[in-house]
């Protein structure tokens, strides 16, 4: 699931330099701090994924937390400053209202907020860890979901199609649980 989310979140938003033909002098310093800001959670979320798998390295795999909670802190505010800048400018994904695409940015940085935080408290359960990080970790791309759904002709279905996409990546997870373990874990 790590490696989906993070091809999902370079095919959306490497989706602005190939689909909109735009460069990277068209974008503001912050744009590209957010941009590096991001990238390396979810970076970072692929790196801590593969540690876990099998016991490879849950030390490393812990240390390496300590560092994903000072990006996930650094995130929040950036992801909020960003979306305020990007409505401010015009530059949303052309396929949301203005106000919806301000409402549903800020609450999903704050839904990562709250999921993330969540995550590493109960971080001595691994159960609940691991899927409130995937959680959390959807939320926030979800925006480069918002930018592959906009060359799809989805007119007023587009909010739709966003929950149906965010969801999604949920009831894969949920599937797993029904196979692996043959019950849904109540993180979901």
């Amino acid at each position: 699931m790590s490696i989906i989310i993070f091809g999902t979140a370079v095919a959306g938003f490497g989706s602005d330099i190939f689909v909109r033909h735009a460069w990277f002098t068209d974008f503001p310093w912050q744009v590209h701090f957010h941009a590096v800001v991001f990238t390396s959670w979810a970076s970072l979320y692929v790196i801590q994924n593969w540690l876990v798998v099998d016991g490879h390295n849950i030390m490393l795999h812990r240390r390496l937390g300590w560092f994903g909670a000072g990006i996930a802190t650094i995130m929040v505010p950036l992801g909020i400053a960003a979306t305020l800048m990007a409505v401010a400018r015009g530059g949303i994904a052309g396929i949301f209202p203005p106000g919806f695409f301000l409402a549903m940015d800020i609450l999903g940085i704050l839904g990562f907020a709250g999921l993330t935080f969540a995550a590493i408290r109960l971080r001595n359960y691994p159960g609940w860890h691991k899927r409130l990080m995937l959680c959390g970790t959807v939320l926030v791309i979800a925006p480069g979901m918002g930018r592959l759904m906009g060359m799809l002709p989805l007119d007023g279905l587009a909010p739709f199609a966003m929950f149906v996409a965010i969801m999604t990546y949920i009831l894969i997870g949920i599937v797993f649980d029904l196979v692996a373990i043959r019950r849904i874990h109540p993180a979901y």
